[in-house]
């Protein structure tokens, strides 16, 4: 259990550097649901993919 909760304090850190860079450089956030689900990351309706 300690690992699962190792990764999930990573995966947090770097969702939180990821707002960061979007917050940086004011990108919007209807082009950030664009750009993460372009890239995969999450599905249309904003929930994380886990496949």
């Amino acid at each position: 259990m300690e690992a699962v909760a190792r990764r999930h304090a990573e995966l947090a850190e770097i969702e939180r550097q990821d707002e960061e860079v979007y917050r940086i450089y004011e990108i919007s956030g209807e082009d950030h649901r664009a750009i993460e689900e372009e890239l995969g990351l999450k599905e249309a309706d904003g929930q994380i993919k886990l496949s």
